[in-house]
């Protein structure tokens, strides 16, 4: 068994293992399909890894190759191939997803329906070259028909590494998907940028009406579908009331959104709605341009005030260091010192006392031309 994702959390049925998959509701099996486990221990280990995983991931593939297969193949290549499915997979979910998800609301709260969530478990059968003879459903949990098509058609373009035995194999092969937790999406935080992202987006999107649209009010909505980084991986704008090539150039605007990450969100969904207004000059505006305005300037003041105290900062650190005799700040590790000593304050005159003559074969310390002790050999053993 190959082990596979880090990401956390799901929602619908569970189809990772036979004996759990068959006894939820919502989950089928393709007719004539049979799970043979030759080993039951290791079927029900692989089971509890498949459902962790699920509970654990919003997303994500494992493969569970036969027992004859794990001994044909390189464990660390089969890991390496269910990695590489994970992003064919997800482009499987994301291309239904922008086709089929609509907002609504439920309990005063929105919502989304037409998600293409769910699990499948499908085996794919190899052939001693490495080519995909056939690819079949085992359970599912997808509602959407689309979802099996596509990734039956991305397990049938793998190329899998020769096997050892010269023998036909199967892999098991478990795919989930889900849009994962959401709810930090719905706080007031959130809502706030995506309201300034929108529309910043929006006031890029006026361009796409000028010299296309005469006057009048144009609603414009559609779908959003960011990944957890908060980068735009799908796009689309509702072509209703508005002239060709109007929607594809605010798709481009929209796509532009850029949001915080959510570490347990797989897709993120956003609805942009946004109302544009053609004047008689022929100005284009947008409902939250006054907004935008006003947030753009308190941006401003506040980069304005950070930078003012940074250099009132500055200003008193230089104003409030001590100096050196000759002035200037005091260098890191010098000690200034004030004070003076006792004995110096009101202190009389000594007398030097006469002045005695120096020998006659002895210079003066500060006229001798080298050191004495130069090359001196001391006789520290007194001979």
């Amino acid at each position: 068994m190959t082990a596979p994702v880090k990401t956390p959390r799901t929602r619908r049925c569970l189809a990772g293992a036979v004996v759990v998959a068959l006894a939820l509701p919502g989950c089928s099996r393709t007719q004539g399909s049979k799970v043979q486990s030759d080993n039951p221990v290791g079927r029900m280990t692989a089971d509890r890894y498949v459902k962790t995983a699920i509970r654990r991931s919003p997303e994500g593939v494992i493969m569970l190759p036969s027992t004859r297969a794990e001994r044909s193949y390189d464990r660390a290549r089969l890991n390496e191939i269910a990695q590489e499915l994970r992003q064919p997979a997800a482009g499987c979910f994301v291309r239904r997803a922008i086709d089929t998800i609509e907002a609504t609301v439920k309990d005063d709260e929105p919502t989304f329906t037409g998600v293409p969530e769910g699990q499948i478990k499908l085996r794919v059968r190899i052939a001693p070259g490495g080519e995909t003879l056939r690819a079949e459903v085992l359970e599912t949990g997808f509602s959407d028909p689309e979802m099996e098509a596509c990734l039956i058609e991305v397990l049938e373009a793998v190329r899998w590494p020769q096997n050892r035995s010269n023998m036909a194999q199967f892999v098991d092969i478990v795919y989930w998907a889900s849009m994962g937790l959401l709810g930090e999406d719905r706080g007031p935080a959130m809502r706030r940028e995506y309201r300034y992202q929108e529309a910043l987006a929006a006031r890029q999107g006026t361009r796409c009406f000028e010299g296309r649209v005469p006057k009048g009010t144009y609603k414009v909505a559609g779908l959003l579908l960011l990944d957890k980084n908060g980068r735009a991986v799908a796009s689309r704008v509702s072509p209703e009331g508005l002239p060709e090539g109007v929607p594809g150039c605010l798709n481009a605007a929209f796509a532009k959104i850029q949001m915080p990450r959510l570490k347990d969100a797989f897709i993120r969904p956003f609805v942009p709605e946004v109302t544009f207004v053609m004047g008689d000059n022929g100005v284009v505006s947008f409902d939250d341009a006054q907004w935008l305005h006003l947030v753009t300037l308190e941006q401003r003041a506040l980069r304005e005030a950070r930078k003012a105290a940074l250099v009132d900062g500055e200003v008193a650190a230089e104003a409030g260091a001590p100096e050196l005799g000759l002035g200037g700040p005091l260098p890191r590790g010098a000690m200034a010192t004030t004070a003076t000593a006792p004995e110096e304050v009101d202190a009389p005159e000594r007398d030097p006392g006469p002045v005695r003559p120096l020998p006659e074969k002895v210079a003066p310390a500060n006229e001798a031309g080298e050191d004495p002790g130069k090359g001196q050999k001391l006789d520290l053993l007194q001979r």
